[in-house]
């Protein structure tokens, strides 16, 4: 450490005193996930350990604060919900904070945040100008088209590329941004929605089976960039694929976010993974196995 004792003592028993504070204060917001104030001051106590940290230097204390920073500035934004799986990364990040304090008393090298905790920065990382287009698209297009109710549900991180369901419509956007959108469904609900849509019966190996989805898919994604507001974005043509054991592979580096959606058709998975070009280097590839 180069900076001055003083200095790095001071850090200490400030960021210390707003951690140990964290702890009750987490503790109550799992309780009350609804209390806007101590959502903001659980951020405020966050953003100040890690931009006192960014000043002394210390990398992966800042990248830890960073995360927990950002899943709070989401559930702020109403773009993520307080539950379980996001109080658990919290306090996970809070306890390494503390193991990373304890560190730098002992002069030692600072443990790096898990993998999980910083990879839920991701949600908060894809901005709500992609996120929010395409669940108001969906609803829309659903509604108007099949005259079915579209219900989400929370959104998650997905970690592979295993397809959700049997059928997947995939489209990837140029342009401005890089990136791809995935409508996933069981292969039930996949024939409900396309008898829907065509007004009749339609099997999985009619033609018209793989365009129907594929033009269901291209509707949400062509109404949800027209709310890409200052970008100008291309779409592919729809590749649709059915199987139990095809893949799309994406862009490295880009969070894909799974949005499920609850109809009376049954369940849809809508994957988006998308950012701006110049943040990004990479190409989306769908194939099947």
């Amino acid at each position: 450490m180069d900076f001055d004792a003083d200095i790095m003592a001071d850090f200490l028993t400030e960021s210390g005193e707003l951690l140990e504070q964290l702890d009750t204060d987490l503790v109550s917001l799992e309780s009350t996930p609804g209390d806007e104030d101590l959502l903001n001051q659980i951020f405020r106590a966050i953003h100040t350990i890690k931009g006192s940290a960014s000043f002394l230097g210390l990398a992966n204390l800042v990248d830890c604060a960073h995360a927990a920073e950002d899943i709070l500035n989401a559930a702020r934004r109403d773009e993520l919900r307080v539950d379980r799986r996001s109080m658990d990364l919290l306090l996970d990040a809070t306890a390494v904070l503390r193991m990373q304090f304890s560190e730098i008393k002992a002069g030692q090298e600072l443990t790096q945040a898990r993998r999980d905790i910083i990879a839920e920065r991701g949600y908060a990382d894809m901005d709500a100008c992609y996120i929010t287009p395409f669940i108001t698209s969906i609803q829309n297009v659903f509604g108007t088209m099949l005259q079915l109710s579209v219900q989400r549900r929370d959104p998650s991180i997905k970690s592979d590329d295993a397809p959700s369901y049997d059928v997947s419509g995939i489209i990837s956007l140029s342009g401005d941004v890089d990136g791809s959108t995935v409508l996933s469904m069981p292969m039930e609900t996949a024939l409900r929605v396309v008898s829907l849509f065509t007004g009749t019966e339609c099997e999985a190996d009619n033609p018209d089976f793989p365009d129907a989805i594929g033009e269901l898919l291209n509707m949400i994604t062509g109404n949800a960039k027209a709310g890409f507001e200052g970008r100008k974005v291309t779409l592919s043509c729809p590749n649709v694929i059915i199987g139990k054991n095809h893949h799309v592979a994406r862009l490295s580096d880009v969070p894909s976010i799974l949005i499920p959606f609850e109809t009376d058709c049954g369940e849809i998975n809508l994957e988006i993974s998308i950012q701006d070009r110049k943040a990004m280097g990479g190409t989306v590839v769908a194939q099947a196995a």
